[in-house]
């Protein structure tokens, strides 16, 4: 059965509600398509379908009443569009813009950044292979698992506070084609 104003399955939606406080939750989505032609890495922009894959992720975040206390975003423009458009939706106060969020950095300096606030829900913005790798680490400890997150995904993690390698569990993935 699918959720009637997005398509997404009902267990997206009754999940939320079943949790318990105790642990932090990690949202995470790569930024929408963008254009490539004519521009640097850095300064990379959505492209139109790009912002409709991220307007749908955000209908998903508001509809399911995502507890979210802060979103920490890359600073690449297509990030930082990505991160306008949910917040638009969700209203965050807290808006983080961190360079550990960047490919080749290691992921483990997000989990010390996070684990220096005091947050139940998080929603992290950011790219490829750097997202996938994180995803693993959280969930296996290592960064061998293999997991494909397409632009626009969205996808949630359970973590004890203090966020630990190994230590999370993925509740959900979802990619775009699947939000509409």
């Amino acid at each position: 059965m699918r959720y009637p104003s997005t398509g997404v399955p009902h267990f997206l939606f009754r999940y939320q509600n079943n949790l318990k406080n105790k642990n932090m939750q990690i949202y995470l989505l790569r930024h929408g398509n963008a254009l490539e032609q004519d521009f640097d890495d850095i300064s990379r922009p959505l492209s139109d379908r790009g912002k409709e894959e991220i307007k749908c992720a955000a209908k998903i975040l508001v509809e399911q009443k995502a507890r979210i206390n802060s979103i920490f975003t890359s600073p690449l423009l297509r990030a930082q569009q990505t991160t306008a458009i949910v917040n638009q939706a969700l209203m965050i106060k807290e808006l983080v813009t961190t360079e550990y969020l960047v490919p080749g950095t290691d992921q483990r300096q997000i989990i010390d950044e996070l684990n220096r606030k005091s947050l139940s829900g998080v929603l992290l913005v950011g790219h490829e292979p750097h997202l996938n790798s994180f995803i693993s680490l959280l969930i296996s400890g290592s960064r061998g698992v293999n997991i494909t997150i397409g632009k626009g995904s969205l996808a949630l993690i359970d973590s004890p506070a203090p966020i630990k390698p190994g230590s999370g569990i993925l509740r959900w993935l979802i990619s775009p084609e699947f939000m509409i």
